[in-house]
C-alpha cells in the first residue's frame, strides 16, 4: 500500500472504493465534462470517471487490496454486530415502556 503521489497518465492504479476493488488507468484530464472539486493536495483523474486525491492509498496488487477490504469488512462486521445487540436491547426497553404506558390508559 502506498499513497498515489506523483503518478503519470497511462499508469494503472488499484484502489478500493467502499468494499469494491477497482483497477483504472490515470488520464491527463477527466473523461467527461462533469465538474470536479479542486483539492490543494491535487487530484488524479481516472479513465473510469473517478478521481483520487494525491493522498489516496493505492495497492500493488489486487490481492493486497483484497486483504485491506477484508480487514475493513471484519471490523465493520464486529461493530455492526455490537450495535445490533445494543439496539436490540433498546427495542426491548422501548416496547416494555410502551406496554406499560398503554396499560395506564
Amino acid at each position: 500500500m502506498k499513497k498515489i503521489g506523483n503518478i503519470k497518465p497511462g499508469e494503472q492504479v488499484i484502489y478500493k472504493k467502499g468494499y469494491d476493488i477497482i483497477k483504472a488507468t490515470v488520464v491527463e484530464k477527466p473523461i467527461d465534462d462533469n465538474e470536479r472539486p479542486k483539492f490543494l493536495i491535487g487530484r488524479v483523474d481516472l479513465d473510469n470517471g473517478d478521481f483520487l486525491t494525491r493522498g489516496t492509498y493505492t495497492y500493488e496488487s489486487v490481492d493486497e487490496c483484497k486483504e485491506a477490504v477484508l480487514k475493513t469488512l471484519m471490523k465493520e462486521l464486529v461493530l455492526t454486530e455490537s450495535l445490533a445487540k445494543v439496539y436490540s436491547g433498546r427495542l426491548t426497553e422501548l416496547r416494555g415502556k410502551l406496554k406499560e404506558l398503554e396499560g395506564l390508559s
